[in-house]
């Protein structure tokens, strides 16, 4: 059954290629080959080529290795091309939808639903993307600097300058990065059972949101989003989120963790998720007031401390929490408002006003014991509910 729908999914995607590429050129022969310097219309046509080989191939007989290594390159050449044109992902209206968004799409879901998946090496992926931005950037100079030709760059159709390739790259590394993440999930390598797949998916959905309400904050401006790194409560979402990331890649670097491994995670998860979930208590109490939070706010006030908990509380492996840890981690918060008080003092920087005046060292005092009392907390629920 598999195979019959693979072989009417690739037999589509040659038509569809046909059609498409044809009709870049105005369906004039003559024009093909200037079409084919486009990256975009030759890398179809190389994936095109691909599908074509792998479909008589497997007609008769299994997919050997270098076909699968051919196929493989092929899909990160789709990547490129599809990174290439994001800005059309929903430009369904666009005469060269087709060409520029849904046949790389299509060569990369061919590789997720019918290929042997599970063999695909991060590394490897790194490394043609480190080579296809070498030879981006070497294009750039050839063009640009020595050959004095900077329209070759827009008859490729790949970048204009040095951001537009850096936009490439980054696009590039997120698709790539997507690619292998699917490859691993459809392998059935990622996840044991049903748990780690919800945790998986979980993750994926806490950083997303997270990223989101960062990029709305800080508006792309990455200067910005450092001056906003200065309070507490984004600090700590930040945090939340590298450790997050840290985990989902090392369980997908790694899909059978030791429980060595998976108790240090737990023991650093559960200080940033006591760390963020003070943030949300001295956010709504005591920050907040009479302000209603706009979607950003939501997301980083409430929906993440939220997800850490939950993270935590049905995710994680039981952490052996120490009786002495609550007040070690009560330092780190209380160390950051006692620093950010002293730089108020001497007029440095004032970035919450209301811990200043006489009420600044009871308001300090407060936010320890608050502190101290959210870890003992959850070192009773480590210790009762969570305990082996």
């Amino acid at each position: 059954m598999k195979k019959n729908i693979s072989v009417i999914y690739r037999l589509a995607f040659i038509l569809f290629s046909i059609w498409a590429i044809l009709e870049s050129a105005a369906f004039q022969l003559s024009a093909l080959p200037v079409k084919l310097l486009n990256f975009t219309v030759l890398s179809d046509f190389i994936c095109m080529i691909c599908i074509l080989i792998v479909l008589i191939f497997t007609m008769r007989h299994r997919m050997g290795q270098g076909l699968y290594a051919f196929k493989t390159a092929c899909t990160f050449l789709a990547l490129v091309a599809l990174a290439s044109n994001l800005s059309m992902l929903f430009a369904l209206d666009s005469g060269s939808w087709i060409l520029r968004v849904l046949l790389p799409l299509m060569m990369l879901l061919d590789h997720v639903f019918f290929d042997d998946n599970g063999k695909l090496k991060l590394w490897q992926m790194l490394l043609w993307l480190l080579a296809a931005a070498f030879i981006g950037w070497l294009l750039y100079v050839l063009a640009d600097k020595f050959l004095n030709l900077p329209n070759v760059l827009d008859l490729l159709g790949l970048f204009k300058d040095k951001n537009s390739l850096a936009d490439l790259i980054l696009n590039t590394l997120i698709l790539t990065g997507l690619a292998y993440l699917l490859d691993r999930l459809f392998s059935g390598a990622l996840f044991r059972d049903i748990k780690s797949m919800f945790a998986l998916l979980f993750r994926l959905l806490f950083l997303a949101l997270e990223a989101w309400a960062f990029i709305r904050l800080s508006g792309m401006n990455l200067k910005s989003f450092i001056n906003a790194l200065r309070y507490y409560e984004i600090l700590i979402n930040f945090l939340c989120f590298l450790c997050i990331a840290a985990v989902l890649i090392y369980n997908v670097l790694r899909s059978k963790a030791s429980a060595k491994s998976a108790s240090v995670f737990s023991k650093i998860k559960c200080f940033f998720t006591i760390c963020i979930v003070f943030a949300f208590i001295v956010y709504h109490f005591y920050v907040r007031g009479d302000y209603r939070p706009d979607a950003v706010g939501i997301i980083l006030y409430y929906v993440a401390p939220a997800m850490m908990l939950m993270d935590w509380l049905f995710f994680d492996y039981c952490s052996s929490m120490r009786a002495y840890e609550p007040l070690i981690w009560m330092c780190v918060p209380v160390g950051y408002f006692a620093l950010i008080l002293l730089l108020a003092r001497v007029g440095y920087i004032n970035l919450y006003p209301t811990l200043m005046g006489l009420n600044a060292y009871i308001t300090l005092g407060i936010y320890a014991a608050g502190m101290l009392i959210i870890g003992y907390i959850f070192y009773f629920i480590d210790r009762i509910i969570k305990g082996r």
